[in-house]
């Protein structure tokens, strides 16, 4: 959110009470908690099975496929805003 906010300084006055917008740190909203016992203590993505299974393999890293879904959601606003309204 960082960058987009950072590259396209239009989404600033779009959405003035993001905090993309206000401080430019998206991190700060990152609340780390106490583990859980008897959780895993990782989540990390391992697509070593559904590449060996179904032979899929992801057209793009993860990261570069984030980027583009939030850039999606930042220039579809009617479309969510559509959808969020349908669930109230």
């Amino acid at each position: 959110m960082d960058r987009a906010f950072a590259t396209r300084p239009p989404l600033r006055q779009r959405f003035a009470q993001a905090t993309a917008a206000q401080a430019g740190n998206s991190a700060s909203l990152i609340r780390y908690v106490q583990d859980r016992p008897g959780h895993d203590r990782r989540y990390a993505m391992d697509p070593t099975k559904i590449e060996q299974e179904l032979a899929f393999v992801a057209s793009e890293p993860f990261d570069a496929g984030i980027i583009k879904t939030v850039d999606w959601f930042l220039d579809n606003e009617p479309w969510w805003r559509s959808a969020l309204s349908q669930l109230t």
